[in-house]
């Protein structure tokens, strides 16, 4: 069997612009040589939604491009996520399965986000479908822990909808969790991911096929659109490659700055005063992400056109959050704010310059980095970071000012999320 594995960035709360992609991909040759194209969960109003899930013209609109969908879906079939209002339920994540201009079966999402489970109820998880002679278990990333546990019978193939959220760590435990399914359950498998920003959150993409013993049969890139057709009979497999989490970093920071100024109608990115090694690599990011001639510093720039201030606080900086953090980064309030390195350690800082080979000299806070990676990443307090080794006396001292600077960080610029525990967004402490 063939299937089209399909991952795009999604305009987030317009299915309309969304089903002008969606008909491109379908109409392909890549769609028309396959039995099935399947999307990334979300696909038709992007994610996060926050209220505007709730709001039933968005629903509306979501149904009316999904039946256009349908009604052209003669000798077609996909999958596609949305959100769906199921008669006697409620709202629910979704993912409709389209054969032949008719709808064959929906898919909820049984495992909500602490974020969805406030506009979307809980669904039955992941579904055992038939499809050209083919048990198919589709469902969420998050619900395939139920495949692993046994309770939804032995399917041929696995096809799971993702709409993961990048961090430095996923795409290694995807591709974990990926493996352990197919050696579980002696099944082929298909993970499609979404790919692109939204505000602070990445999505990487990623998505790749693996036949019945675990051999990588495609792998699409990171953080970049893409679509691919593949045999999930072939017995030929790729070698199993995998990027260091240094290069996917780098690849995320610059999709996200990329997409921020494209979704915002941004021209000018304007870096910043800080530290050098930070402002080197957000100077670098930003020409990267948007070309040279868009990138100016903070004390060249006049206000001419739209532009997003790149602001230079790392990890380390944010931890701490200096007296003068304002007055450093806050001198144009005319400007939107971004801070691109924010979820970074300064010593990451350093690591992601030597990756894009750029010497610049960084303070040397490695004692400090490593404590608030124990604190803040591997929740240790302080009585057992001490037990790794590190002075007490020392780590409270760290530990109190990151505590006692929570009201300063809420009033941070948006960052982009790349580490596990981004400030903010996983890690909040009260404000006391």
């Amino acid at each position: 069997m063939k299937i089209h594995i399909v991952q795009h960035d999604m305009i987030t709360a317009s299915p309309e612009d969304n089903l002008k992609w969606m008909q491109y991909e379908l109409e392909s040759e890549q769609a028309h040589e396959a039995l099935l194209t399947v999307f990334p969960a979300c696909t038709l109003c992007g994610a996060p939604l926050h209220a505007a899930a709730a709001y039933t013209d968005l629903q509306k609109r979501s149904q009316a491009v999904l039946q256009q969908l349908v009604s052209q879906s003669e000798h077609r079939a996909f999958l596609v996520g949305m959100p769906l209002h199921i008669q006697d339920k409620g709202l629910c994540n979704a993912v409709v399965f389209v054969q032949n201009g008719a709808i064959r079966g929906v898919v909820t999402k049984k495992y909500l986000g602490v974020e969805e489970q406030k506009y979307f109820v809980r669904g039955e998880g992941v579904q055992i479908m038939e499809f050209h002679d083919q048990r198919i278990a589709i469902g969420f990333y998050e619900d395939l822990k139920e495949l692993v546990k046994g309770h939804v019978g032995n399917p041929d193939m696995v096809i799971c909808c993702g709409c993961n959220v990048f961090d430095y760590q996923k795409p290694f435990r995807v591709r974990y969790r990926m493996r352990k399914i197919v050696e579980t359950l002696g099944a082929s498998l298909v993970y499609v991911n979404r790919v692109g920003g939204e505000g602070s959150l990445l999505y990487a993409g990623g998505s790749l096929a693996m036949n019945a013993a675990g051999g990588v049969l495609c792998q699409l890139p990171y953080c970049q659109p893409e679509s691919q057709t593949v045999d999930m009979q072939l017995l030929e497999t790729l070698d199993d490659e995998k990027p260091e989490a240094v290069e996917l970093v780098y690849r995320a920071l610059v999709m996200g700055i990329s997409d921020y100024f494209t979704k915002q109608g941004l021209r000018k990115a304007v870096i910043g005063k800080g530290l050098p090694a930070n402002r080197a690599l957000v100077r670098r990011l930003a020409i990267d992400a948007l070309g040279e001639e868009r990138v100016v510093n903070e004390e060249d720039w006049t206000p001419t056109d739209d532009a997003a201030l790149l602001c230079t606080i790392d990890r380390t900086e944010a931890a701490g959050f200096p007296e003068n953090i304002t007055a450093t980064h806050g001198q144009l309030p005319a400007l939107r704010t971004l801070a691109v390195v924010g979820d970074l350690y300064r010593s990451e800082v350093t690591q992601v310059l030597d990756y894009l080979g750029v010497d610049e000299p960084a303070p040397d806070t490695e004692q400090t980095d490593t404590i608030l990676n124990l604190y803040l990443d591997e929740g240790l307090c302080v009585d057992e970071i001490a037990e790794e080794g590190y002075d007490p006396e020392v780590t409270q001292g760290i530990v109190a000012t990151l505590g006692k600077n929570e009201w300063r960080r809420r009033q941070m610029p948006p960052q982009l999320k790349v580490s596990p525990m981004s400030f903010g967004i996983d890690w909040m402490w009260p404000e006391i």
